[in-house]
């Protein structure tokens, strides 16, 4: 694998900070990293599901209407042929 000076460097001196070898540093990062990923990638549970929804909706409430009503699918589609 091949990094560039200026993320070599980084990487020493944030290895270096952490008391450990740049080598176990990146291998470190890049394990946290892919853990992360996979976590992420997991189906959510309906709680965290319903969490969400209830988040995103927490201020629907406050949305004036549209002053003209409902878009017709002609309209919002209309730069598809």
């Amino acid at each position: 694998m091949r990094v560039t000076i200026e993320v070599s460097d980084a990487i020493i001196a944030q290895a270096a900070a952490a008391g450990m070898s740049p080598e176990a540093y990146a291998e470190q990062r890049i394990r946290e990293h892919m853990a992360r990923e996979a976590a992420a990638a997991q189906p959510k549970t309906e709680a965290e599901m319903r969490n969400f929804v209830d988040a995103m909706t927490r201020y629907s409430d406050s949305i004036p209407a549209s002053p003209r009503g409902t878009y017709s699918r002609e309209e919002i589609y209309s730069d598809r042929d």
